[in-house]
């Protein structure tokens, strides 16, 4: 049996193959459907259309290897759905915010759209009960009360904004974006939530494969659609990752 301190291991090797393998067949999908983003000679200053196909990547990859952990691991997988509606949120939050994206990179959407539509997606996530009703710092712990619901989805929006404008350079988003998954990766085990371990690493991992691709010169990009989808998976998992029953702090 694989000890649960392994499983986040097991899970960025299968996330970074998986991540290697999707990325060209992503690649060439997103060039034939036109999700490209052209050189303008001021700010995109590379020399012929990369193609944008983060989104499609990191999300075909995490649930591929989210149902073979879950598969092998059935008994981990309790600790990231107690009900099956949350599972159903998270996925359709990731495959509507990777949508967002997509439709974002191929046609360009104003601010004030994006905005609307980014609290729409994480207040039906927030509904079904991916929110902080407490914070705990050391054995100290304050209940949110009436605030859970704002402070959840300020919280939500800036992890996703953030990441989304970061992505500027070749490979930048993408590495602070593994390094960010990682960490909480070891948080997650370190509290004992495993399943968050499990989809962090395999997020990670994903992105190191998509490194392959993705650093300078750059044959493809993340787009909108793959730094939304860190941002949330980042903003979702800290908010369940740093709480342990049996440990006296929280990060």
């Amino acid at each position: 049996m694989v000890s649960p301190i392994m499983l986040p291991v097991v899970a960025l090797i299968v996330g970074c193959s998986l991540s290697v393998v999707l990325t060209p067949m992503a690649r060439y999908f997103a060039i034939k459907f036109g999700l490209v983003d052209y050189p303008d000679r001021r700010r995109k200053l590379h020399r012929q259309p990369v193609a944008r196909c983060g989104g499609p990547v990191l999300i075909g990859t995490l649930f591929l290897s989210v149902l073979a952990a879950i598969v092998i691991f059935p008994e981990q997988a309790i600790h990231l759905v107690e009900k099956s509606s949350q599972a159903a949120s998270l996925a359709l939050g990731a495959v509507a915010i990777a949508g967002l994206g997509m439709i974002d990179d191929r046609y360009g959407l104003l601010g004030r759209q994006k905005l609307a539509i980014q609290i729409a997606i994480c207040l039906g996530m927030i509904a079904f009960g991916f929110d902080l009703k407490t914070i705990q710092i050391f054995r100290y712990t304050v209940d949110l009360g009436l605030l859970s619901w704002p402070i959840s989805l300020i919280w939500l929006l800036l992890c996703i904004n953030a990441i989304n404008l970061i992505d500027g350079a070749d490979g930048l988003c993408s590495t602070i974006g593994a390094i960010a998954l990682f960490a909480v990766a070891a948080i997650s085990s370190y509290t004992g939530n495993h399943m968050e371990a499990i989809i962090a690493a395999s997020l990670g991992g994903a992105l190191v494969g998509f490194l392959a691709f993705n650093l300078p010169p750059a044959k493809v990009f993340l787009g909108d659609s793959g730094s939304m989808v860190i941002g949330l998976f980042l903003g979702v998992l800290t908010m369940r990752a740093w709480f342990s029953h049996d440990a006296s702090i929280s990060i």
